[in-house]
């Protein structure tokens, strides 16, 4: 009897159940997010506004998601998942809601970047902080499962969004996914939390308890990282990283129109960027369980660069759709190695708030990234530049990568 009971017990390892409620609030979110490329669109047919002016307020909002998952990854360090993603999954419903009523440029920014913004912030850096503290063995492969709720988000919001558009509009399908993200995530949050004492498989106990027995820990950890080169170039590269990451969801559907395919096959590039996606971050996670998080970097950003060189020459719908396979392991790649290459290299003492150091510097490309694609877009009038230069900075980021040193501080 006793073996059975600890077989069910086995069985029921609750942080399961937290992977579980983080992969669905990544679906929600992110998905949401990057269905931003098929809002696009008709928001710049009625107001008629530029394409760098507009991808700016997504690019605001990738900045503060950065910015506030510094503040947000600390608040986790103390204080746990639970209330840090509701109150952001609050911020982000209303954000959403008050899109359906813009009629300036000051209120897309306010609405989108700032109010949106916030929301995001409280999504990756503390459900990816809290599952590195639920398990060790397997570390990568459950950050690359929730990661690739990002990728699973974007193939299924994506064309729900792009239908809603066609079915009801642009201002009504914004009401609609907003409250939709408020009930949803709101319920979600209440299932996260930190591991309780002796809740974790024997083999971690040790090791975990460690890294949270004493505060000063969590303060030396981060003095520490802060006087490391490492930190530094791990940001830059995550900060190149990021915006080719991004430009990638907000320019293609807009980049597949202008080769003269319809909205919906447009779409379809997206969605089939999130199908892969999904696959690329459970694949890459396994690979980070194996040979490390270095390795996959690496193998990530060349999937990237062979890709971007790709599409420069891309007239096809087929040719985009290969581009979107190329590309998907490369953003796959840095999504799932961000947590687990802080753990390596300096532990969990202060997890979150070097993570969300890290991720700002990923969020400041990411907020850069689409919004110089569009201006150089208005200048030049196609893409042909940007992607260029696109090629050299992926090149560079691989390069960079070299010299990282997984272990060298921790």
């Amino acid at each position: 009897m006793p073996q059975k009971q600890n077989s069910i017990k086995s069985s029921l390892f609750f942080g399961h159940v937290i992977v579980m409620a983080a992969l669905a609030v990544m679906v929600i979110v992110w998905g949401t997010n990057y269905s931003f490329g098929v809002f696009f669109t008709p928001i710049l047919k009625e107001f008629g506004w530029t394409r760098a002016v507009t991808t700016g307020a997504f690019g605001l909002a990738m900045l503060l998601e950065g910015f506030g998952g510094m503040f947000m990854g600390r608040l986790n360090d103390r204080f746990g998942a639970r209330w840090v993603v509701t109150i952001c999954g609050m911020c982000m419903g209303g954000g959403l809601l008050l899109m359906s009523r813009i009629s300036q440029v000051w209120q897309l920014y306010l609405y989108y970047g700032v109010l949106i913004g916030i929301g995001l912030s409280g999504s990756y850096v503390p459900l990816a902080s809290t599952v590195t503290r639920w398990f060790e063995k397997q570390m990568g492969l459950m950050v690359g499962i929730i990661a690739a709720g990002m990728g699973l988000g974007t193939m299924i919001m994506t064309p729900i969004a792009n239908q809603l558009i066609q079915t009801h509009g642009w201002r009504s399908s914004y009401i609609i996914v907003g409250a939709g993200v408020i009930i949803c995530i709101s319920g979600l949050a209440q299932l996260l939390r930190n591991p309780a004492p002796g809740e974790l498989p024997t083999s971690q106990r040790r090791a975990k308890s460690e890294a949270f027995a004493d505060r000063r820990v969590e303060s030396d950890a981060m003095k520490i990282a802060l006087k490391t080169g490492q930190l530094w170039l791990l940001c830059a590269i995550c900060f190149l990283w990021g915006g080719l990451s991004v430009i990638v969801f907000v320019h293609i559907a807009p980049h597949a129109i202008d080769l003269g395919f319809s909205s919906a096959q447009a779409a379809s590039v997206l969605s089939v960027i999130g199908g892969v996606v999904f696959g690329a971050k459970i694949m890459m996670g396994i690979i980070t369980d194996r040979v490390g998080s270095k390795r996959t970097f690496l193998i990530g950003l060349g999937a990237m660069s062979i890709g971007f060189f790709w599409l420069l020459f891309c007239r096809e719908l087929w040719a985009l759709y290969l581009f979107a396979i190329m590309y998907a392991f490369g953003y796959a790649g840095g999504s799932v190695v961000m947590p687990t290459i802080v753990v390596e290299i300096f532990g969990l003492g202060a997890h979150g708030g070097i993570f969300g150091i890290v991720n700002f510097s990923a969020c400041c490309g990411v907020a850069v990234g689409p919004m110089v694609v569009g201006w150089l877009f208005d200048q030049s009038g196609d893409y042909q530049l940007a992607f260029r230069l696109m090629v050299a900075f992926s090149f560079l980021s691989l390069l960079m990568t070299c010299g990282i040193r997984a272990g060298s501080q921790h």
